[in-house]
């Protein structure tokens, strides 16, 4: 008998449940919430940097942050997928300046909404 696994997708937890895998400390519940969000972000995240490595890198850090900052998402209002996008463009910013480049809204906007309608093309 083969040993299949199931996708994990958000549709499977409400965002009552996506909190308390964020506030657990359990490394178990965090890996649900990194199975659910990091390809997503790591799409947006890749777009603004335009460098695998560097994205892989923010990727990781955003997790680390959100763990940390656990907390902070009680005081929040957005979703748990926008509350990690946002941290993870914070910590595009400063990528993105050494280049001589500016950032402008329009382009993270462009970024996030892309990979968002694909997503929710995926889900239809």
């Amino acid at each position: 008998m083969r040993n299949e696994t199931i996708p994990v997708t958000i549709q499977m937890f409400t965002p009552g449940q996506q909190k308390m895998f964020l506030q657990s400390g359990s490394n178990e519940d965090f890996l649900v919430l990194y199975t659910i969000y990091a390809a997503p972000l790591f799409a947006i995240i890749l777009r603004m940097v335009k460098c695998r490595i560097k994205a892989e890198y923010i990727l990781e850090n955003t997790f680390i942050k959100a763990r940390k900052e656990a907390d902070s998402f009680d005081n929040c209002s957005f979703s748990m997928f926008i509350w990690l996008m946002r941290i993870a463009v914070q910590l595009c910013l400063p990528e993105k300046k050494p280049s001589g480049k500016k950032i402008l809204k329009e382009d993270i906007l462009t970024a996030c909404s892309s990979v968002i309608k694909s997503k929710i093309a995926v889900y239809q």
